[in-house]
């Protein structure tokens, strides 16, 4: 099947690069015959998420990059699972068309250039902020073309939104990971992009007039100045989603000092101890240049705190810019906060 190049991260790996459709069914079926694992991929853009597939064996189906059709009209297109995402979405925004799910771009997360194909999108199954309303990547593919665990092509779906009889494969494809079939061809629904787009975001309880002195509230509120560490600030690490009882502890960082004063903040509590103390370690523990630092040690050891999540007991990410906006915003306004009461 295709051409086996060795080596691969300095190990002996078979590369198969495939060619076509066919060209899957052989490899699946020797990969059987041989009782050897295949991993699959197109960029490998997202091999980086979750355990490194042990095998020697490598199914690379960038070469499977074409866009069978594309009709803007109908709302839908065809593609290779090979071909591009950043290909396939400027070809569709060029007719003022979108993905609705909002495909996820994990490449800036996982530290990587490429964007990954169409194909690594479906398999992943991941989908943006955009997925409450317009739903997921699986809401949205309406056929494909795939080579199953047995070595033999099948199709389900098609181009149309009301053609399943039966099980319903597309949506079981999506987010498999590769682990029920190799996908060869997909056909998705595009939509029409919208003619202008605005962000709000809405900050606080008062501004939905949820009466701040509510028990709910003012319970959470409690809890969070129950937690606050000895220093003035708030810390908490990504055990938690391992042990529970490791809520709210850990070392203080500006990211979850700030959360929780905004909390404070939302809850009506401006006044009291635990504010001042957060409002303190945060300019204290400001850098000379403005910035806030997240990290413990020094030299060698100095290592940066995980304040983000991304896929909890998966994998975590660090977003930089938490324990800078956030500061910012805490500070800001816990002034307002005190304007008013002036």
């Amino acid at each position: 099947a295709g051409e086996a190049i060795k080596g691969r991260r300095g190990l002996g790996v078979d590369i198969l690069k495939i060619r076509d459709a066919s060209d899957v069914e052989t490899a699946v079926r020797a990969a059987i015959a041989s009782e050897q694992p295949l991993e699959i991929i197109g960029h490998g853009s997202k091999r980086g998420i979750g355990q490194v597939t042990t095998t020697n064996a490598v199914l690379d189906l960038s070469a499977l990059n074409a866009v069978t059709s594309y009709e803007p009209n109908e709302l839908i297109i065809t593609v290779q699972a090979g071909a591009p995402l950043a290909d396939v979405t400027s070809l569709i925004d060029s007719k003022n068309q979108q993905f609705a799910f909002e495909p996820m771009n994990t490449a800036p997360l996982l530290g990587i250039a490429q964007l990954g194909t169409i194909g690594g999108m479906i398999g992943a199954g991941l989908a943006g902020p955009r997925r409450i309303k317009a739903g997921g990547a699986r809401d949205h593919l309406l056929g494909a073309h795939a080579v199953s665990g047995f070595g033999d092509s099948f199709k389900t779906g098609g181009k149309v939104v009301k053609n399943v009889t039966g099980y319903d494969l597309c949506k079981l494809l999506t987010g498999s990971w590769g682990t029920l079939a190799v996908m060869t061809e997909v056909t998705l629904k595009v939509m029409p992009k919208a003619e202008a787009e605005r962000t709000l975001v809405l900050r606080g309880l008062d501004a939905i007039g949820f009466d701040q002195h509510e028990p709910q509230v003012q319970q959470a509120a409690e809890w969070i100045r129950m937690v606050q560490n000895s220093d003035g600030g708030w810390g908490e690490t990504c055990g938690t989603y391992d042990d529970p009882n490791t809520r709210g502890v850990g070392p203080s960082t500006p990211s979850q000092t700030a959360w929780a004063m905004l909390a404070l903040l939302a809850a009506g509590d401006d006044r009291s101890d635990s504010i001042a103390k957060g409002v303190r370690w945060l300019l204290t523990h400001q850098c000379e240049d403005g910035s806030w630092d997240e990290s413990m040690g020094e030299g060698a050891r100095r290592e940066s705190i995980i304040t983000g999540t991304g896929f909890p007991k998966v994998f975590y990410l660090a977003y930089t810019m938490y324990r800078q906006y956030f500061p910012l915003l805490a500070l800001t306004t816990y002034k307002r906060a005190m304007e008013r009461v002036a």
